[in-house]
């Protein structure tokens, strides 16, 4: 199939992602956490990028089937991140009182690590070249004119999206679903500060990068928090596992006031940028 002559801001975003995409699967493969951070974030830009050639193509564009491969890898390096995090959290605690679910860390995340090693080394990169080559064809013909009003209808319809969740704001689910809505505006609002640098898309994107990992410190206290409360569960038999029992009011204590915390940077969002 042969490309279009044409040249543009769009294709030249998405091949350094897919680049980086394939890099970065060779680079994870040590299992470290920073590798392995690395490539999530990378997969988190290339879906915002799937999205916005969706919102301007249409029906022309069949992201699932770019996106299906990159989801197989999505899922088990979570797992093996979530871990991981939970132990840079843990570092911050008393490590007597913690050392008992350290260690229970520590074999959960050999299996983990095993079984996202496993999905890296059998991730297809043959299939997934040729399904991006199907899709580069088409991100090949949108030109800027057509960029800049998709990446506007995009940040619209994610913001419609977070107006209507914040009905919700104190559900733990609803705060996890408006982070992600913030990932996609964070990788779109780069993308529209590639074609147009102004003042008022980079402090937008200032204020939705503190929002976003705002929320993402609340989250990964409060997985934390229900890893531990479900540990003590299971173990409430032995004597050390109630040393935990201090982290857990500990991390409540900490998250307590997030929620507020967010709703206010939210609010300055929407009203410093007449949302």
């Amino acid at each position: 199939m042969k490309h279009p002559d044409t040249d543009n801001t769009l294709i030249q975003i998405y091949n350094e992602a897919i680049n980086l995409f394939l890099f970065n699967i060779d680079l994870s493969l040590d299992m470290e956490e920073d590798h392995i951070h690395k490539l999530r974030v990378n997969i988190k830009n290339l879906r915002a990028i799937i999205i916005l050639v969706k919102t301007i193509k249409e029906k022309e564009f069949k992201k699932k089937k770019v996106s299906a491969l990159i989801s197989q890898i999505f899922k088990p390096t979570g797992e093996l991140r979530n871990i991981q995090i939970e132990q840079l959290l843990l570092e911050h605690y008393d490590s007597k009182a913690i050392q008992i679910y350290k260690d229970h860390l520590t074999k959960i995340e050999e299996q983990t690590g095993i079984n996202a090693k496993k999905t890296l080394l059998e991730f297809n990169k043959s299939d997934f070249q040729i399904k991006n080559e199907k899709a580069k064809y088409i991100i090949e013909e949108i030109n800027d004119k057509e960029l800049s009003s998709g990446l506007k209808k995009l940040i619209r319809k994610e913001f419609e999206k977070i107006t209507q969740i914040r009905t919700k704001l104190y559900d733990d689910k609803a705060l996890h679903e408006i982070r992600k809505h913030l990932k996609v505006l964070k990788s779109i609002l780069k993308i529209q500060l590639v074609i147009n640098q102004d003042n008022t898309t980079e402090s937008l994107l200032n204020q939705i990068n503190a929002t976003e990992t705002l929320i993402g410190n609340w989250h990964d206290k409060e997985l934390l928090l229900e890893s531990i409360t479900q540990f003590i569960e299971n173990n409430i038999n032995d004597p050390k596992s109630n040393l935990l029992e201090n982290i857990v009011r500990k991390i409540k204590i900490e998250n307590k006031n997030a929620p507020e915390k967010i709703n206010f940077n939210l609010n300055e969002i929407f009203s410093s940028n007449n949302l």
